[in-house]
């Protein structure tokens, strides 16, 4: 119920904040103009995306951009949905 809910990282941007919730942890975390920004780290081996749950976005699309690599453009119903992200080791 938990992930259904909230994912496996969650980002409050009304307030700032973003938590790791299953097995990541996000170190930083910005909404500068349209971008959204994530540092996330993980060791472990993920076999299948993590799925990034959005709460509180402002109108209007917004950038998604984590480890500084352009994931896409999404409606904010999208990033309340979640996006699917897939960690790679670097």
């Amino acid at each position: 119920m938990v992930w259904e809910r909230y994912g496996d990282i969650l980002v409050d941007a009304g307030n700032r904040r973003a938590y790791g919730i299953n097995g990541c942890t996000v170190e930083d975390f910005s909404l500068k103009a349209n971008t959204i920004h994530l540092k996330v780290i993980s060791e472990l081996e993920w076999e299948v995306p993590l799925r990034i749950v959005f709460r509180n976005v402002p109108l209007g699309k917004r950038s998604l951009v984590i480890n500084g690599k352009h994931i896409g453009t999404f409606e904010p119903n999208e990033l309340k949905t979640g996006i699917s992200w897939f960690p790679k080791r670097e």
